[in-house]
């Protein structure tokens, strides 16, 4: 009975974390609920202690701490109120990161079978929900070049965008094709093609490059030339395309180094936003270094858009002749016309973490680089380091938040998890590359 009640209780947490990872974009009745599955594991803890012991509590402690008392001195340095939704965000991001640590090895040792979960309903919700082609996204130059694609309908499976598909894809294809070049899974290897097929019928910007980038970060840390081959022909496919379509390439071409440095965020015709919006936020990142270098405190992006705004309204002029143009969002001018997608769209996740971590904890945020650089360089990867490194870099620069889309899973493995386990327990287990 014992042996059936242990069973039952890690199914239960493998699925629960399987649901966070993964259905974190998934609606249901307005709001994605799915992401919240992610607590249930802690109410097995009631019942085995022992788990708690694991962790170094006095050192675990310092990350609401420090989140808590950072919210605190920047939003008083900023004069910014308190808002009570921003502390129970860290408390809910800080059971995240408690919940991970506690059954790290319990997901580390089904992690394919958590993969092939994956898979599986990626390939069975891509063909139960009808595809959406967004005009102007790689995918839609994809499709209209072969005309035999526009009979099917492979959609982005229970993601709410291209973009976050490509978010989670890219790690588990990554790690997916890693693993089968050490245990040689046929079954994985052939659920990662369909998966990898399902991406290229909706094609984002975000999996082209994102692809990319991982492709060249990851063969440093591999040694299997089935690794090392796959990725390398998948990425040369990707640069050709690349080179070749202009809608994919266009949102990072429009970006103007200029307009950076000239704070000038305008949005010139209607293909632009995306590129527009990544303006404002290096404007914002650059500005928050210059002017606030504590950072604006956990969830402060929204505030630090605000304060550009206010700052700079006189200045904010926009004639586009799309009908996108309403009553400015943030803060109130009778003087110009304002873009309002552009001071609406990403507020709260910057488009990219790497600009979200700048603008909310500033100078602090750079200690990252060298933490990262001695995870990246000491440490033997093995499939799930493969699977959390995708996940970071990939989301730096599209992210959706800390909360969403594992990054903060993959936060504490890269950055805290050495700190939180005790020395017996984290000992680094070498993996052949």
């Amino acid at each position: 009975m014992k042996n059936l009640f242990q069973i039952s209780k890690n199914k239960i947490i493998i699925f629960s974390f399987f649901l966070y990872l993964f259905f974190w974009s998934y609606i249901i009745l307005d709001k994605n609920y799915l992401r919240y599955f992610i607590l249930i594991p802690l109410l097995f803890l009631f019942f085995d202690l022992s788990y708690i012991k694991k962790i170094k509590i006095i050192n675990f402690l310092i990350i609401p701490l420090f989140l808590i008392l950072h919210y605190l001195l920047t939003n008083f340095l900023n004069q910014n109120s308190i808002g009570i939704n921003d502390i129970f965000s860290i408390v809910f991001l800080t059971l995240i990161i408690f919940c991970f640590i506690n059954y790290r090895d319990l997901i580390l040792n089904n992690f394919d079978n958590i993969l092939k979960i994956y898979f599986i309903s990626l390939i069975f919700f891509s063909i139960l929900n009808n595809q959406n082609i967004n005009v102007g996204s790689c995918g839609s130059v994809f499709l209209e070049n072969f005309t035999l694609l526009k009979n099917l309908s492979i959609s982005n499976a229970f993601f709410s965008e291209n973009s976050h598909l490509a978010m989670m894809n890219i790690a588990a294809i990554s790690s997916g094709v890693f693993s089968y070049s050490k245990n040689r899974d046929k079954s994985l290897l052939f659920l990662v093609i369909l998966a990898l097929i399902i991406n290229l019928f909706n094609l984002s910007t975000t999996f082209v490059l994102g692809f990319i980038l991982c492709s060249v970060i990851l063969i440093l840390k591999s040694k299997s030339t089935f690794f090392n081959f796959s990725i390398i022909i998948i990425s040369l496919s990707l640069i050709i395309f690349y080179i070749f379509s202009d809608n994919c390439n266009r949102k990072f071409e429009n970006i103007k180094i200029s307009d950076v440095i000239n704070e000038n965020i305008k949005r010139e015709k209607a293909g632009d936003l995306t590129s527009t919006i990544y303006e404002r936020s290096m404007i914002i990142s650059i500005d928050t270094l210059k002017n606030h270098p504590l950072g604006w405190g956990y969830n402060g992006s929204i505030k630090a858009t605000s304060n550009f705004f206010d700052k700079n309204k006189n200045k904010i002029e926009y004639k586009l002749e799309d009908n996108t143009l309403n009553t400015p969002l943030l803060g109130e001018t009778n003087i110009k016309i304002v873009d309002n997608y552009v001071w609406k769209l990403n507020l709260k996740d910057a488009l990219g973490n790497v600009f979200k971590l700048v603008i909310e904890f500033g100078y602090l945020s750079f200690f990252l680089i060298l933490l990262f650089c001695n995870y990246f360089f000491k440490k033997n990867f093995n499939k799930f380091d493969f699977f959390v490194v995708s996940i970071f870099v990939v989301q730096l620069f599209r992210g959706a938040g800390f909360i969403n889309g594992g990054f903060i899973i993959a936060f504490t493995e890269i950055f805290l998890i050495q700190y939180l386990i005790k020395d017996s327990h984290h000992q680094d287990k070498k993996s052949q590359n």
